[in-house]
């Protein structure tokens, strides 16, 4: 039998919470971000339209691959892009990940371009087929499709 102490200062717990908070007709709604995505962390907000009576958020994420530094992956990091979509009164229709960068995936992006309506990514997948995200501005939507170089 082993005797374990542990000593306060030695012991550092972070927990942060990301809300989504929206109001749309005089109703508001407010949720942790981790029930749609819990793996995912450091949300900016992209754009957010109504749509053909429905909700898009378009959502970032850019957070470090590991949690040390010292570790496989600790310099990396995983970015990405979801896409909450609700309805008019904020029940949930969809939520859609697409990652543009990370290192435990082997994802990483070879180009980037933007046009007025769109944004591309071509993004090298170790081990499968290269992908491309397409993300339209206008209807705020995300579109993987297969990128042939």
């Amino acid at each position: 039998t082993l005797s374990v102490e542990i000593y306060a200062k030695d012991l550092t717990v972070n927990r942060s919470i990301e809300l989504l908070n929206m109001e749309h007709n005089g109703v508001s709604y407010t949720a942790d971000l981790a029930q749609f995505t819990p793996y995912d962390s450091d949300f900016t907000l992209e754009t957010y339209k109504e749509v053909d009576g429905e909700i898009r958020v378009l959502l970032s994420f850019d957070y470090g691959s590991r949690g040390h530094v010292q570790t496989m992956c600790g310099a990396g990091s995983e970015m990405g892009f979801v896409l909450l979509t609700f309805s008019e009164k904020f029940s949930l229709l969809g939520v859609k990940r697409e990652l543009v960068e990370s290192c435990n995936s082997g994802y990483y992006t070879a180009e980037k371009s933007e046009t007025q309506d769109s944004r591309f990514y071509n993004i090298v997948v170790e081990d499968n087929n290269d992908r491309r995200l397409v993300i339209d501005k206008n209807k705020v939507t995300l579109r993987a499709e297969k990128w042939v170089r």
